[in-house]
């Protein structure tokens, strides 16, 4: 049973019945506990059955049925279990026992009546017995009906009674497990659905009257998650009516950019801190002359939305990102890398060049078309954490987005809308690659090229101050991990390293 399943029948149950009322009444009535020896109590009770379907119990035979029950509670109700135990912390013998008492009720007399001029006997029978079982204990022992029994293939007796318990139990243990993953106790289940009157036993109660006897099933997680996108595009559109915030620099490049000298303009490629140029800059100037070269080479940038296998790429190889608006400001002029990265650096690695650059554009066309999978990409992983935090998404979609490293269906049904944004938003980016066609290993010369170009274009507290760095405006100032604002980069490992400019000869021979 999932969590969503549960809410949304709980929902149903909370805006289709009165049945809450009812039971709220004899709840009062009854209190502070129901005692079967009290006349008064009996009658409020069997008046409660009657409200919850139990028409067995006739009115001109209360007086019968009352006798009936208060026998069966003398003689049983020391098998019952503790008041306020729940199910799923009863013992091997307190489920036997409450089976037991549930067996001893099921045959007692509810009414009679008159049938071909002769008089029936009618039982309390199962329904009823559970029902009055779930009365005095809310915690521990649940309702069912001739619909639920039919649907788990259950035939009323005692020893089936105990199979559903059993099969509730597991259930417990399903949300409880769930409640875990999302940072709550199994106490707080009632108030998260929104039913903070019901036991643990009621809500199952009611998720099984809405699925199995009312035949109302919870709508696809596809379904859920796009009628709560609707609502997201609603407050978004909303909030267009102002300019979209820009979050501010990392105080780490804040302090790094020096003062502005008002005697002395600052032109988009003065060079940082000081009149003499770093040899960082003349570094990053020699990256972008040889990304230059490349790009002449292979006929510029390939926009990735436009990429596909049957395109001339290498087996193996390094990338270099751009993205649309990310413009160099201090090294020179045009688009600014963004990220850098390889594929399969362990040894016996078949990974691609294609391969990678695939899956972090994700599916183009197919039963997932504009979708992809952040859980094989970090860089998906990192663009969708922007996304959420930028654009505020919902829950329902984003809530166990990089939780693990893989995940059910119904899971990437919801979190497919969140997908096709990144897929959106990555697919717009360009990229250039340099062929490098080497052992996978720990001596790749891939990882050497990859790691230093990252260390030498990443702004994380460089002594110099950054050299060109990202827009204010820029989506990675917006994801979830600091270092992405800190670097400038879609990049996490290297960003804080040393380079040794001696890479730069490397690229060289390979551009």
């Amino acid at each position: 049973m999932k969590l969503y399943e549960l809410a949304f029948a709980c929902h149903i149950y909370s805006q289709m019945t009165d049945y809450d009322s009812s039971y709220l009444h004899f709840l009062q009535a009854t209190s502070p506990e129901l005692d079967l020896t009290q006349s008064r109590h009996r009658t409020e009770l069997l008046e409660w059955l009657n409200q919850w379907g139990c028409r067995q119990f006739a009115k001109a035979y209360y007086d019968l049925a009352g006798d009936q029950i208060k026998q069966w509670y003398e003689q049983s109700s020391e098998l019952l279990p503790p008041p306020g135990k729940p199910l799923h912390d009863l013992s091997g013998a307190e489920l036997e026992s409450s089976c037991v008492a549930y067996g001893r009720l099921i045959d007692r007399i509810a009414s009679r009546h008159n049938r071909d001029a002769r008089q029936v006997t009618v039982r309390v029978g199962p329904t009823g017995a559970s029902k009055i079982l779930f009365a005095l204990r809310p915690d521990s022992l649940p309702p069912w009906d001739e619909a639920i029994r039919i649907h788990f293939s259950l035939d009323g007796s005692p020893a089936a009674y105990r199979r559903y318990l059993r099969r509730l139990r597991a259930h417990i243990a399903e949300l409880a497990a769930a409640c875990k993953r999302n940072g709550h106790s199994l106490d707080e289940l009632p108030e998260l659905v929104g039913r903070p009157d019901s036991t643990l036993v009621k809500l199952l109660d009611e998720y099984h009257w809405v699925v199995v006897t009312r035949g109302c099933q919870p709508p696809p997680t596809a379904t859920l998650a796009q009628w709560a996108i609707w609502e997201w595009r609603r407050r978004k559109a909303q909030k267009r009516v102002t300019p979209t915030p820009e979050r501010p620099q990392p105080a780490s490049i804040r302090a790094q950019q020096p003062a502005a000298d008002q005697s002395t303009p600052i032109g988009p490629h003065t060079p940082p801190a000081g009149s003499q140029v770093s040899a960082r800059l003349r570094d990053v100037q020699r990256l972008y002359e040889i990304l230059a070269r490349i790009e002449t080479k292979v006929g510029g940038k390939r926009a990735l939305g436009e990429a596909d296998g049957r395109m001339d790429w290498p087996e193996r190889g390094v990338y270099f990102v751009f993205e649309p608006g990310e413009e160099r400001t201090t090294s020179g002029s045009g688009l600014r890398v963004v990220r850098v990265g390889t594929h399969g650096l362990k040894a016996r690695s078949r990974s691609t060049l294609w391969g990678r650059l695939r899956t972090h554009r994700g599916v183009v066309r197919g039963q997932n078309e504009g979708g992809g999978n952040h859980r094989g990409s970090v860089f998906r992983l990192h663009v969708g954490t922007a996304l959420i935090r930028r654009d505020d998404w919902p829950d329902s979609v984003a809530g166990q987005w990089g939780v693990g490293q893989s995940a059910e269906k119904a899971l990437r049904d919801c979190e497919c809308p969140l997908e096709q944004a990144v897929s959106e938003h990555i697919r717009g980016m360009s990229v250039l690659w340099v062929g490098v066609d080497d052992t996978p290993g720990p001596e790749s010369l891939r990882g050497y090229i990859e790691r230093n170009s990252i260390a030498l274009l990443s702004n994380h507290n460089h002594q110099d101050g950054p050299i060109d760095p990202p827009s204010n405006a820029w989506l990675g100032g917006w994801a979830a991990n600091d270092g992405i604002g800190h670097s400038g980069l879609w990049n996490i490992n290297h960003t804080t390293e040393e380079y040794d400019p001696k890479f730069l000869e490397v690229l060289e021979q390979h551009a």
